[in-house]
């Protein structure tokens, strides 16, 4: 295979064959430029495009297995990212493979790992997968033994030293590692300080690690039981991505199987509504489900120079900023898929589950509702013909009332459990929305409704005083209170 091959490989999407890893690693020298590239742009802040993303992580393992340490100060430079950023791109490899990486490129300077240790920002699992690191370096002689107590001392100086605490946690697991038994009273205090009785079963564990480490200070086997070893086979540490099951089956009768998003392609929208390339202001997915449920199910077309502006939250927000054309052509194009998927789901009675976070189940669905009303927004006049009646409120109620901006009435969904059945009855109730107004359009033309009083932005003040939104304040009820 020819390098451009192989990085063709790397970048498509699932999990690259055995051979297209293995060939990587040996084309290694080839393929450094545009591995290297892709970390630094993640590491100065850059939403990477799927295909980018693919690169850096498949990328970064082949060449791990080749000991390429010009990765080693880029890699460490993005672990410093935020969390969410991280996660974004390593993942569930941060406990899987991140410490062999590290071990396989790093290149004789421990200092940007003792850093990164300290860096309270940083998430404490990654933390601790670094604290291993510099346990084995240290086995191997790469880091002075003192240099590794200094690290320990400096994290339980700064109240780590709590049994519940993560990063504790790994610094305790270095002291048994390297048998530091000048740090063992510190390991047993914190566990006295919490309570834990001498026959925890952890706390026995960790004193038998520490007996054998004693014991056979030279053996690595207790490093090797954990995976604390450079990696040196990209295809056998990647297995477990392999074994990850497809979520992404497509139903050959949904009339939208031919551009749907992907699970991978919604995450990746996901992440971006919620990277610093887009404003506080801006939606999140399942905020743009909503609104464009409600887009989908309205009175009127509303062309995307009115609603582009409301998804990125402008004026309030500066709209998002593309770290170049590729990917605005890319966010564009799946902002315009997902609309015509949920466009055409309706329109072919098919039902559409809305993008709802099933973990939230205290405000479950809020956001969704959320996103619909602004969509409702939009068109807020030729709404009410439907909204004026007994049956368009009710199918509001049955969304609008799981927004926790708006007045609650006795009626919203106050458990979790209320919640969750009335989020299971949003795509019944799209499709009853979708009806409805088709069967108005025959029965009678849509009308604007003669108003006795100037129209009330619903992003306005309301009128009443109480200094809300008119959309949170007296709009907030089907038909709204007038003025």
């Amino acid at each position: 295979m020819t390098a451009d091959a192989i990085r063709e490989a790397l970048e498509a999407p699932g999990h690259p064959a055995d051979e297209v890893l293995r060939a990587a690693t040996q084309h290694a020298a080839a393929l450094v430029p545009a591995v290297v590239a892709a970390i630094h742009r993640a590491a100065q802040g850059v939403y990477l495009l799927p295909a980018q993303s693919r690169l850096l992580f498949h990328g970064l393992h082949a060449l791990a297995a080749a000991g390429r340490t010009e990765l080693y100060a880029p890699l460490m430079e993005l672990l410093r990212r935020p969390p969410a950023e991280v996660d974004q791109i390593f993942g569930d490899a941060v406990t899987e493979t991140l410490a062999q990486l590290v071990l396989a490129v790093f290149d004789g300077d421990a200092e940007p790992i003792v850093e990164a240790i300290a860096d309270e920002s940083l998430d404490p699992m990654l933390r601790w997968c670094l604290l291993e690191v510099l346990a084995r370096l240290s086995f191997d002689g790469a880091v002075p033994r003192e240099r590794v107590v200094a690290v320990i001392d400096r994290l339980a100086g700064r109240g780590h030293a709590d049994d519940d605490d993560l990063v504790w946690q790994g610094a305790r697991e270095v002291v048994a590692l390297l048998a530091l038994e000048e740090r063992a009273a510190m390991v047993r205090a914190a566990w006295d300080r919490a309570g834990e009785p001498a026959d925890d079963p952890e706390r026995r564990d960790w004193e038998a690690d520490l007996r054998a480490a004693v014991a056979r200070p030279g053996d690595d086997e207790r490093f090797m039981r954990r995976r604390l070893m450079p990696l040196d086979d990209a295809a056998e540490a990647l297995r477990w991505t392999a074994a990850m099951p497809d979520d992404d089956a497509v139903d050959s009768e949904d009339p939208a199987a031919a551009y749907a998003l992907t699970l991978d392609e919604l995450d990746w929208l996901a992440g971006f509504l919620a990277s610093a390339n887009a404003s506080d202001a801006a939606m999140s997915l399942e905020m743009l489900d909503g609104f464009f449920a409600a887009l989908a199910v309205g009175p009127e077309s509303v062309p995307p120079g009115e609603f582009m502006p409301v998804i990125w939250g402008e004026p309030d927000g500066d709209g998002p900023r593309f770290a170049d054309a590729a990917q605005a052509e890319f966010v564009d194009g799946l902002l315009t898929r997902h609309r015509a998927t949920i466009a055409a789901r309706l329109a072919a009675g098919y039902p559409h589950v809305p993008c709802i976070d099933p973990d939230d189940t205290r405000s479950l669905g809020a956001e969704w509702a959320y996103g619909f009303d602004l969509g409702i927004g939009l068109r807020e006049a030729a709404w009410l013909e439907i909204l004026d009646e007994p049956r368009g409120q009710r199918l509001a109620d049955a969304i609008l009332l799981l927004d926790d901006s708006r007045p609650q009435p006795p009626l919203a969904p106050r458990t979790a459990e209320a919640r969750e059945r009335w989020v299971a009855k949003i795509p019944e109730t799209l499709a009853a929305f979708h009806a409805l107004w088709r069967d108005q359009a025959v029965r009678r033309p849509v009308t604007v409704p003669v108003r006795s009083a100037p129209k009330i932005g619903r992003n306005d003040r309301c009128p009443c005083g109480s200094g809300r939104k008119y959309k949170h304040c007296c709009g907030g009820a089907y038909p709204p209170v007038g003025h």
